[in-house]
Formats: structure tokens, C-alpha cells, sequence
């Protein structure tokens, strides 16, 4: 018995296969190097949501946190240029996730051509500067949290500006730039600052607080004080109390400070001992343990309420 089977038409199946297989193909080319373009920037404000490198038109109040990838001078992540502005970041957070290094050249996360512009409540990571004022802007930038970022606000360019209630943490260059005519009679004042490598450069203000800023100079620890002591041994130390003095156009100078009070304490705890003459303290504590003592003094400026906390780990005892 000869078994018979339905003709299939085989070259036409193969060329429906080899047609899918060049479409399917051309698909994924676009789909590789052709992207989507990002939503151009637009205006916003008031009931219209801000997205990266939007301008900010009315008063805004921002909503979500924003990840804007700002790598290229002159670029933001927002941008005011009109008067009488209010930007509230509400807490939330504005990073650049486009940059290692933070002060490889990015721009500001906010930047201000206007005039009686409010900056505030915002969250700061990764940019150089974080805000920057400029032209003939002025306004308030308060209550902000300005952290990890190659500089933190620049107002060097702007006019008379209020800076207050910021937290400034680990900025590499200036935490405050402030050197023009108009920005030197800013207020700067009840700002705090941790950690900052770079020079603290400002005029006016008072009642700021400073936390173990590597330069700004207002603890001078003496050198001689980093060595070795014997168990039981009385450990001297001095320091000298100094105050920021920017009265040449706002280029910031060290002053001795002969009227700053001042605390100090040694951790492991141990009594301490201490005496100021004109801006210099000497202080002394036996050292009843060994490993390594950290001195931590508090200089109060009176005249302006200032507060500089610094820490000196570099006294160790042996036995």
C-alpha cells in the first residue's frame, strides 16, 4: 500500500521564515540604536509637575524626588528665572546620578536668574554647586540639606541674599561662595556645617554651627600635640580660638578671637585642666588608659553666636 501525505509548499514556508527573521532583526536594530528622545524641557510650576531641566514659572512645590543626570556646564535640573518664586522641595531629594566625582564639572541642581526667589526645603546630593544664584538674582535659601557635592551654594554672583537653616555635609570646594560686592552683604546665619573639606566663605551672619570642617581654621590644634605619652603621664595640649573675618570683600581670613569662650573635654574621659590667654588655651589630663585620646573643643563666638566643634585623635598612649 502506497502511503500518501498533502504536498506542503517548503520554499514558500522558508521564505516566510527568512521575511520574520530579517523583520524581527530590523526591530531590534531600531530598538538598539535608536532610543526614544527625552520629553524636552518645558515650563512648570503651580498645578504643571517639574521633570529634569524644566523651568520653574509660578510657585511650585515639588512632589517626587528627581533623578537628573547633569553632567555638562550650564545645565540644571531647575531653572528660575522669573520674580517672586517660591520652590519648595517639600523634602524631597534631587540626585545626579551622572557624575563620580563631585566636582568632575557638573552643574547646579537649582539655578536662580530671578529676583525675591525662595529656595527651600530640599534634599541636595552630587552637584557643584547645589544652587546657584546669579545675575542680579536674590532671594532665601533655607532649609535645605546639601550633602556629598562638589560645592554647595553660589551666590557669587548674585545681590543680597538670606542663607539660613541649611545643612551643609561633606562639600569638596566652597560650602558658601560668596565674593561679590552684592553678595557680601548676604546673611548667612543658624546654618550647620559637617564634615566640609573646602574653605567656608561668607560675610555676614551669626549663630552658624561648625562641625569638623577640615580648613575652616577656627580650632587651631598645636602640632606638637600629636605624639606619644607613657601610661600615667600627663598629656599637655594647645590651641588657638579664631573667628571668620571677611570684611576684604568677602575673601575669609582668620582673626584671633581673644572673647570666644570655649569647652573641652578628652575622650576616654579623663579630668581636664585648662586656661585661656588672650585667644590661646593650654590644657593638660593625665592619661590613665592606653590606645588613643581624641580632644574635642567648642569655640563660641559671642559677637555673633557662631559655634565651632573640632576633634584632635592623634594623642597616643602607651605603656
Amino acid at each position: 500500500m502506497r502511503l500518501s501525505f498533502p504536498k506542503t509548499n517548503q520554499s514558500a514556508g522558508l521564505i516566510g521564515s527568512g521575511k520574520l527573521f530579517v523583520a524581527l532583526f530590523f526591530v531590534g536594530f531600531l530598538l538598539l540604536f535608536f532610543k526614544p528622545l527625552p520629553a524636552e524641557a518645558k515650563n512648570c510650576g503651580g498645578a504643571t509637575v517639574c521633570a529634569c531641566g524644566d523651568t520653574v514659572t509660578s510657585n511650585y512645590t515639588l512632589a517626587a524626588d528627581l533623578s537628573c543626570d547633569v553632567g555638562a556646564s550650564g545645565t540644571y535640573a531647575l531653572y528660575v528665572s522669573n520674580n517672586n518664586i517660591t520652590l519648595d522641595g517639600a523634602n524631597h531629594q534631587i540626585t545626579n546620578p551622572g557624575i563620580t566625582n563631585s566636582i568632575s564639572g557638573a552643574e547646579a541642581a537649582v539655578i536662580v536668574t530671578g529676583t525675591n526667589v525662595t529656595v527651600k526645603n530640599f534634599k541636595i546630593t552630587n552637584f557643584f554647586p547645589a544652587v546657584r544664584f546669579s545675575g542680579s538674582a536674590t532671594g532665601t535659601i533655607q532649609n535645605n540639606v546639601i550633602n556629598s557635592s562638589g560645592g554647595g551654594v553660589d551666590i557669587a554672583g548674585a545681590g543680597a541674599m538670606i542663607i539660613t537653616g541649611n545643612t551643609f555635609k561633606s562639600i569638596d570646594m566652597q560650602a558658601v561662595s560668596a565674593q561679590s560686592n552684592g553678595a557680601i552683604s548676604s546673611t548667612i546665619s543658624n546654618n550647620t556645617f559637617f564634615y566640609n573639606t573646602g574653605p567656608l566663605v561668607f560675610q555676614n551672619g551669626g549663630n552658624n554651627t561648625y562641625y569638623d570642617n577640615e580648613s575652616s581654621g577656627m580650632v587651631a590644634m598645636d602640632p606638637s600635640v600629636i605624639r606619644i605619652y607613657s601610661l600615667n603621664n600627663t598629656v599637655n595640649f594647645n590651641f588657638a580660638l579664631k573667628y571668620l573675618d571677611n570684611t576684604n570683600n568677602g575673601n575669609k581670613s582668620l582673626t584671633d578671637c581673644p572673647n570666644c569662650t570655649y569647652t573641652v573635654s578628652v575622650s576616654p574621659t579623663e579630668t581636664v585642666s585648662s586656661s585661656k590667654t588672650t585667644n590661646v588655651v593650654t590644657g593638660s589630663f593625665v592619661a590613665h588608659r592606653t590606645g588613643i585620646y581624641t580632644v574635642s573643643v567648642a569655640s563660641t563666638n559671642p559677637a555673633n553666636g557662631d559655634v565651632a566643634h573640632a576633634r584632635f585623635s592623634s594623642l597616643s598612649v602607651r605603656i
